[in-house]
C-alpha cells in the first residue's frame, strides 16, 4: 500500500467510511513499522522474535481498547 492513499476524507463521513480509514491507516502504521525493523541492527534477535506477530498484537490491542 502506497504512503498516503488513506486520504480523502470528507465531512460527515459515514461509519463504513470511518472504519475503512482507520483499517487503511493501521496498515500504513504496519507496513512503516516493518520497513523501519527490517533495517534495525540493534535488537535484531528481539525484531526477529516479534516480526511474525507484530500485526496480531497490534489488532488485538485495538480491539481490546474499543468501548
Amino acid at each position: 500500500m502506497a504512503e498516503g492513499q488513506c486520504q480523502g476524507k470528507r465531512e460527515n463521513p459515514t461509519l463504513e467510511e470511518i472504519n475503512a480509514w482507520r483499517a487503511c491507516e493501521d496498515q500504513e502504521m504496519l507496513s512503516e513499522w516493518e520497513r523501519e525493523l527490517v533495517g534495525a541492527r540493534i535488537g535484531k534477535y528481539t525484531i526477529e522474535a516479534l516480526r511474525p506477530l507484530l500485526q496480531r498484537w497490534v489488532r488485538k490491542a485495538n480491539i481490546d481498547s474499543w468501548p
